[in-house]
């Protein structure tokens, strides 16, 4: 493996390479592209539309932009997104992790997803992965320029993203083996392999969205009607109803909540709550990270690639 044509992050060469999901995913590549692989993996590039992006109604806007940006859509395919997927997707993210943030996680990213595969076909150096990691912004919102891809569909959190994208040829490679299993990887890497762009069109009318509006003010509102109906109901248990009626007024004030605690108080009083408002709720008011703790493998800065700096073959000990 000629492990600087696929990352400039050199921690991932020692994650990475006895990977069982990087070792399969590469196997199959160079099975179906055969001994110009890397060639051929340099202007790809895979997006994942999340649950919360379908039900949001953002596919259109989220096609339209990788299309004006000159990506070809080479590949798709609907996958059934489980709290599995989305626990290897990021396991060297999730080491700063509240458990609050877990479980929002958990939440947000499980049912229909839409795999995109994309070409760039400008032909630059930087591979397509890296491009379009670029052009997504960053996960903070106050940190997005204006035309970012985040920016653009109206990104309310850090978990309600609406879409992931692999940051490097090596995660593209990697996310293949998590996302797919074998004989669908394999279908989709044939299909990439015959380099015919997809009508976009006949695609969108192929996805079924929602078009929810995610607005935490009136899921907030809506957690107090379901309280409301509890107590009319009969509900006596005056430690959960308490425990209940604390997170709303943290959350009316802005303030941070255990989300964990809540939701068992809120199965303990049978207290019925839409799956996605419960999501929103979770994800606007939790505490994201457990300082000191890091993350694995940080964000990739595309200037790594654009620079002819020396680059390690393995990490350095600690």
């Amino acid at each position: 493996m000629e492990w600087s044509a696929v990352t400039r992050i050199p921690c991932k060469i020692s994650l990475y390479e006895r990977e069982t999901y990087f070792r399969e995913g590469w196997a199959d590549f160079v099975g179906t592209m055969g001994p110009r692989a890397l060639l051929q993996l340099h202007p790809l590039a895979l997006l994942l539309i999340k649950p919360d992006g379908l039900a949001a109604g953002k596919a259109p806007a989220i096609m339209d932009f990788v299309c004006k940006n000159d990506f070809s859509i080479v590949a798709a395919t609907f996958i059934n997104l489980t709290r599995l997927h989305s626990r290897e997707l990021w396991r060297h993210q999730l080491a700063c992790a509240t458990l609050d943030r877990l479980a929002a996680n958990d939440l947000v990213h499980r049912g229909q997803a839409l795999l995109l595969i994309l070409r760039d076909t400008t032909n630059q150096a930087l591979p397509g992965s890296v491009r379009l990691s670029e052009l997504k912004g960053c996960s903070d919102l106050k940190l997005q320029p204006p035309l970012c891809l985040r920016r653009v569909i109206g990104q309310p959190n850090r978990i309600f993203s609406y879409f992931h994208v692999s940051d490097e040829p090596a995660d593209f490679i990697r996310e293949l083996g998590i996302i797919l299993e074998p004989e669908a990887r394999k279908q989709v890497l044939l299909t990439v392999a015959g380099n015919t762009a997809m009508n976009v069109d006949d695609l969108l009318e192929s996805v079924v969205s929602d078009d929810l509006i995610f607005d935490k003010t009136a899921s907030l509102t809506r957690l107090r009607a379901a309280l409301h109906r509890c107590i009319q109901n009969g509900c006596t248990d005056s430690r959960t109803l308490d425990t209940v009626s604390a997170a709303i007024e943290r959350m009316t004030a802005g303030e941070p909540i255990a989300w964990c605690t809540l939701e068992l108080a809120l199965k303990a009083a049978d207290i019925q709550l839409d799956r996605w408002d419960k999501a929103l709720l979770a994800a606007s008011f939790i505490t994201y990270d457990e300082p000191p703790w890091e993350k694995a493998i940080g964000a990739v800065d595309p200037e790594l690639w654009r620079s002819d700096i020396d680059f390690p073959t393995k990490c350095q000990p600690s």
